[in-house]
């Protein structure tokens, strides 16, 4: 890494110059215009000051990492603020098992033969059968049969 300092001049200064302005060194005279002089050599002894560094005005290792990181944490809390972190949706409860009735046994079925009407004199007899809440019926003719 080259080492910025007073009289350094170009791109590498520019992106110090935007950095220092990005976490709160307005430089309010000059701006980001590339040239290390004066006013970006106050923001970063001040910087370092504010940070516990050796304070000689001199962008090296140890300054530049620092820098990085407060960019990176105030970029994390601006993105914070603009995109948070979705609430996860709840998973719902599972569904209740639903049981299904089943017939009853054979032997719940009840059969009642009903005697002949007087109008079907033939011997046909209506039989209702109950089973399990159904009901149905049938008609038997003569002793029982079809």
């Amino acid at each position: 890494m080259t080492l910025l300092q007073m009289g350094s001049r170009g791109t590498a200064v520019t992106a110090l110059q935007k950095q220092l302005q990005s976490i709160g060194y307005p430089l309010p005279k000059y701006g980001a215009d590339g040239k290390f002089e004066k006013e970006t050599w106050e923001a970063v002894i001040d910087f370092q000051r504010k940070n516990s560094l050796k304070i000689d005005g001199i962008v090296g290792p140890a300054t530049q990492a620092k820098l990085n990181e407060k960019s990176s944490s105030l970029w994390n809390k601006v993105t914070n603020i603009f995109s948070p972190t979705p609430t996860p949706i709840p998973t719902p409860p599972p569904s209740p098992t639903v049981s299904i009735p089943q017939p009853p046994a054979p032997e719940a079925v009840v059969g009642v033969e009903l005697p002949p009407a007087p109008e079907q004199e033939g011997g046909i007899h209506p039989v209702i059968l109950i089973v399990g809440g159904l009901i149905a019926w049938k008609v038997l003719g003569k002793k029982g049969k079809r």
